[in-house]
């Protein structure tokens, strides 16, 4: 086996795969979801929207990654209505996980260590819609 070297610092690199069941997945897209919405998105989310048959706060609804559409970024004032982004309540997870940094990727995937904060959550949804932190 060869070893890979970082580009950054030289050291070898050790690559860490994760492949969660999907009880594993019901639980942390749930824990995502709800801490961000709850506290860790607010100041920028005004308002999620989706089909009412499913639940944003439920894990297993949301493994059936059913469209989310996502109204932010609304002034007080009248008649502005902020910017709306649409995606899938598992797929911004999954993606927004994926973004981010290794340490934090590897602490949240391990069932051991996983403690989805505030800022993680929030983190992990505008990575998921945006493909980066846009807010905060």
């Amino acid at each position: 086996m060869n070893i890979e070297y970082s580009s950054t610092t030289g050291a070898p690199r050790i690559l860490i795969q994760a492949n969660p069941s999907w009880d594993a997945w019901a639980e942390l897209a749930e824990a995502v979801w709800v801490t961000a919405l709850e506290g860790g998105s607010n100041y920028w989310i005004d308002r999620v929207s989706y089909d009412d048959k499913f639940s944003i706060k439920s894990g297993t609804d949301l493994l059936k990654n059913f469209e989310v559409t996502v109204h932010h970024n609304a002034d007080d004032w009248s008649g502005d209505y902020g910017e709306v982004t649409v995606g899938k309540s598992l797929d911004i997870v999954a993606r927004g996980i994926n973004s981010l940094p290794p340490d934090v990727k590897m602490s949240v995937m391990f069932p051991e260590t996983c403690d989805i904060d505030a800022e993680i959550a929030d983190t992990v949804i505008q990575c998921g819609l945006f493909g980066s932190a846009v807010y905060g």
